[in-house]
């Protein structure tokens, strides 16, 4: 999502965040509804996962959630950055 360090160092470029909304009735137990991941790097002349320390390089986060709900209770998740955009994922629990 950066273009480049100078851009970090800037701080031009507002944070990748992301957000989860649950139904009423469910429960958020651990995590945040709001997340600021800060920025991801590229993968431009990288190798896109060791093999045994997972992902080494910088173009993937991860958020994790542990919510209280009835079984199919569905919750969007939605993922935002000023340059790559926005994507929205519903997922039933």
């Amino acid at each position: 999502t950066n273009i480049s360090k100078q851009a970090i160092k800037m701080t031009v470029v507002r944070e990748l965040e992301i957000d989860i909304e649950l139904p009423e009735s469910a429960k958020l137990i651990t995590g945040k509804a709001k997340t600021m991941l800060g920025q991801l790097a590229g993968r431009d002349h990288k190798s896109s996962m060791a093999i045994w320390s997972g992902d080494a390089t910088g173009e993937r986060a991860k958020v994790e959630w542990v919510i209280e709900a009835e079984p199919g209770a569905e919750v969007a998740i939605t993922a935002v950055h000023p340059r790559a955009g926005t994507v929205r994922k519903i997922v039933t629990l």
